[in-house]
């Protein structure tokens, strides 16, 4: 495991702990991750390392980002080749699986990385899915959580925009809302 210096668009926030423990909308990316397998994975917003952990031992390669350093030198579930960088901005190779446990809240402006994901909750995923892309291999997928009360229908258009065939593979309900966890797929060529 080796932790890479501060790419672009470091943030601290301070207090501690600044990483987003594993909740509900982890647990929904937690049960797609079972039975996947491949060569190399990334966890996008890794936060906790929860995530990666799981990815550690399905996949031969697994890298987790965070935009914010402090959350990746102090994780609780330290996993995986980890980088500091927004989204996938640092990287230059190909994963079969991308995961993200998107700041999907709808919020006025983005104060809480972790957590905020702007105007109608689409601000900070669409600039995600936009940077993940070019690092998906050819028949590879990616996985991310949203809510029913944003507006997760603008994502799905966005990864057909982007040749990823986007659809809502899995729900799980709470007291207010539905996390959606969507499942994109680069076609083979």
């Amino acid at each position: 495991m080796r932790t890479w210096g501060v790419t672009r668009s470091p943030v601290s926030r301070p207090g501690s702990p600044a990483e987003y423990p594993p909740s509900e909308d982890t647990f929904l990316l937690a049960d797609y991750i079972g039975g996947a397998r491949g060569g190399a994975a990334l966890d996008i917003g890794t936060g906790s390392g929860y995530l990666a952990r799981l990815l550690e031992g399905r996949f031969g390669l697994v890298v987790a980002t965070d935009i914010d350093a402090a959350v990746l030198a102090d994780q609780t579930y330290p996993a995986g080749d980890r980088v500091c960088c927004d989204a996938a901005s640092a990287l230059n190779m190909s994963f079969d699986l991308v995961v993200c446990n998107m700041p999907y809240l709808a919020t006025e402006s983005v104060e809480d990385p972790a957590t905020d994901g702007g105007p109608g909750g689409t601000e900070v995923p669409l600039r995600i899915l936009r940077s993940a892309r070019p690092r998906i291999a050819p028949g590879g997928r990616m996985a991310f959580t949203t809510t029913s009360l944003s507006d997760h229908g603008r994502l799905v258009a966005e990864c057909a925009h982007l040749g990823m065939p986007a659809r809502i593979a899995s729900r799980r309900r709470l007291f207010f809302e539905e996390l959606l966890l969507v499942e994109a797929s680069l076609p083979a060529q």
